[in-house]
């Protein structure tokens, strides 16, 4: 095969094939400097996280919401046993507030939720007593 040609499949390639058919995607991310690939959550995929974080949590007795912007919203109703989720955008006792691309990131770990809210990224409207929670959840 000849380097470049349109036939030739690469690792970059092959990788991405397979972890599309996981439902997520994968970039070189030589674009940006950080490292060789990133791999990034749909919005999908963060909603079936919560949901099975939310399967061993016990009750939060709140209401929360997560707040993409234009990529969705999450309204999780823990005052039901199991919780219930929901894209319904209704009242909510804590509301976080951040991109799709932050929430993928403090939830892969790579990006610290507290630095995120003090360099205000990260909002957070309501009781701060359920943000930590919710926070602790999702961060185990």
């Amino acid at each position: 095969m000849v380097a470049g040609s349109d036939s030739e499949i690469t690792h970059i390639q092959l990788q991405l094939l397979k972890i599309t058919k996981r439902n997520l995607f994968i970039l070189p991310t030589y674009f940006w400097g950080k490292s060789l690939y990133s791999v990034c959550m749909t919005f999908e995929n963060i909603e079936k996280t919560i949901r099975e974080k939310l399967s061993y949590a016990p009750q939060l007795g709140a209401k929360i919401k997560l707040d993409f912007g234009d990529d969705g919203l999450i309204l999780i109703d823990g005052t039901q046993n199991p919780a219930v989720m929901s894209n319904d955008d209704d009242d909510a006792d804590t509301t976080f507030l951040c991109s799709l691309d932050l929430f993928t990131k403090i939830a892969d770990g790579t990006q610290d939720p507290t630095m995120a809210f003090m360099t205000g990224k990260l909002k957070i409207q309501g009781s701060m007593g359920y943000a930590m929670k919710i926070s602790a959840l999702l961060g185990d």
